[in-house]
């Protein structure tokens, strides 16, 4: 009998992203969720080692499963492979607070109004954002308490 084996991905592991122009976008794996490099390429050699992050977000464990890792880029250090803060809003009263290291922190409008939302996205989601098709972006009224 065979033994099925599941890929679990390790801390600094890349997800190649194909796209719909025969390019590739390239997520690494951080402590809570993905970077998604900010350059497209036709193959992981072509990432610079420098390479910055448009933005961090969380895929659905599904969506990662449809695709595959191509390479490994170690953190320096465990502080480093926490993603940015994240503003998350609270499903009913609408406030935002910074999410940041499993934590959710109070906060003022001005500290939460330019960050990512937290959510999870779906890879067709994912794909649609990074083709320039916003729809998936999360958007709506944030309170937050008074500065």
């Amino acid at each position: 009998m065979n033994k099925i084996v599941k890929k679990r991905e390790k801390l600094g592991d890349i997800y190649e992203i194909p796209l719909p122009n025969g390019k590739n976008a390239y997520a690494r794996v951080f402590i809570e969720g993905v970077g998604i490099y900010n350059i497209f390429c036709n193959s992981i050699e072509e990432l610079p080692i420098n390479a910055e992050y448009m933005y961090h977000l969380d895929l659905y464990k599904y969506s990662l499963r449809e695709l595959s890792i191509v390479g490994h880029r170690a953190f320096d250090c465990y502080e480093d492979a926490w993603p940015p803060p994240h503003c998350a809003i609270d499903g009913v009263t609408k406030e935002g607070s910074l999410y940041y290291k499993g934590e959710f922190i109070p906060c003022s409008y001005a500290e939460c109004c330019n960050l990512e939302i937290a959510c999870v996205w779906d890879l067709k989601q994912l794909v649609d954002r990074l083709m320039g098709d916003d729809r998936w972006v999360p958007k709506g009224p944030i309170r937050v308490d008074k500065e």
